[in-house]
């Protein structure tokens, strides 16, 4: 069965094309960045590490739920601290878990 479809212009087809392939390197892109998306990593002045001091030597794990006005538009935010390190990580997250920014402090 031969396959019947429009007839397109050569100049059409090359600017279609064009955008086709536009479309999908900048989809592509996309995806790569958010695969390597790299913690966004902040100096936090020398006060925070007299206060950090207090959560003690171990690494603690913290989870808390976000809303704004409307509980059902759930965000979560995961705390973790590193003190062998010296970083306090947030990780947010939208409520089907995707990861939509990490934040570290450095206090050391």
């Amino acid at each position: 069965m031969p396959i019947e479809g429009e007839r397109v212009n050569p100049q059409e087809f090359a600017r279609e094309k064009a955008m086709a392939q536009a479309i999908v390197t900048a989809l592509g892109e996309f995806i790569t960045a958010r695969t390597s998306d790299i913690p966004h990593r902040f100096k936090a002045p020398a006060a925070m590490r007299e206060y950090m001091d207090d959560w003690g030597t171990n690494s603690t794990y913290q989870f808390y739920p976000l809303h704004g006005s409307n509980p059902a538009n759930q965000m979560t935010i995961q705390v973790t601290t590193r003190p062998t390190q010296k970083i306090l990580e947030m990780v947010f997250q939208a409520a089907d878990g995707m990861r939509l920014f990490t934040l570290e402090i450095e206090y050391g």
